[in-house]
């Protein structure tokens, strides 16, 4: 009952790959308090064969290898007399732990970036009925007055479609 990528074929059952490429549609902009923060923007769901994303959040339908394409178009302001160190990749909501991410340490001090891109593209495990969602967080650990923006298609973007996507496909 799923359409998506074959993996293999047993006794005639067809083992459908979990599949998710969701593009954000606004801007969202974070500091470096606390935990990283979902990015809910991340919601216009192209595809999701086994409805298994929601907000920010993606829920393993199938134990095993996933591949993990980020790409996004950010900007950033560091008002401190640290350089910055903005984070933004797959969380495991279980562990509160990183599990595939970007750190962007090119932000100078005192300084507004222009708009950069950032991607990654690995394979991770992942697990049956786990949780792993989207996050991202400034520069300086604990500053209120460093932002981090993720772009969506806004009028800071000359294109059509957003800038920013994740795609997870499991591949094993």
């Amino acid at each position: 009952s799923k359409i998506g990528t074959v993996m293999s074929v047993t006794n005639s059952k067809l083992d459908i790959a979990p599949e998710i490429v969701v593009q954000s549609t606004a801007n969202q902009t974070t500091d470096g308090t606390g935990t990283p923060k979902v990015l809910t923007i991340l919601n216009k769901e192209l595809v999701d064969n086994y409805n298994a994303y929601s907000n920010g959040i993606f829920t393993s339908p199938i134990s095993g290898v996933y591949m993990i394409v980020l790409s996004f178009q950010t900007t950033s302001t560091n008002t401190s007399n640290y350089s910055a160190n903005n984070v933004i990749g797959v969380w495991n909501d279980t562990t509160n732990k990183w599990v595939a991410r970007i750190n962007d340490t090119d932000m100078s001090i005192n300084t507004t970036n222009k708009i950069r891109t950032s991607k990654l593209l690995t394979a991770i495990n992942m697990t049956v009925g786990t949780n792993y969602s989207i996050r991202f967080i400034a520069g300086v650990s604990g500053s209120t007055t460093n932002t981090f923006t993720v772009l969506g298609n806004t009028s800071l973007v000359t294109t059509q479609n957003s800038p920013s996507i994740i795609r997870i496909i499991r591949v094993k």
